[in-house]
């Protein structure tokens, strides 16, 4: 599912996509937390881009996470707290170097419930 036509117009305007993935700045993560899970979308992990011109670029140090897989006893709604949280989790504990740089961009990949 195209997870962009999801998401307002309010928040697409502040990503970076590239190659129909959407990134954000470290400081539009908790807004766009705030709007996954209005829309129960879950996080599946993401990785830190440095934007050069229109690409993205991967550092020499690769931030990443995966969020952890949905139980199967898990409802749904849980797995979206769960996951936004380990997001929000990632972000926070950047570097202070990565987190104030401002080319630096998250990638995030999102899910629906199925």
């Amino acid at each position: 599912m195209n997870m962009k036509s999801l998401l307002p117009p309010s928040i697409l305007s502040k990503a970076f996509e590239f190659n129909s993935e959407l990134a954000w700045k470290p400081e539009d993560v908790s807004e766009l937390a705030f709007i996954l899970k209005e829309k129960q979308i879950a996080v599946l992990g993401g990785e830190v881009w440095q934007k050069k011109g229109d690409a993205p670029t991967i550092g020499s140090d690769v931030y990443h996470w995966s969020s952890t897989q949905k139980n199967n006893n898990e409802a749904w709604d849980d797995y979206v707290d769960r996951t936004l949280s380990e997001m929000n989790n990632f972000v926070k504990g950047l570097p202070n170097e990565i987190v104030l740089n401002k080319d630096t961009y998250i990638n995030i990949e999102m899910t629906r419930q199925c």
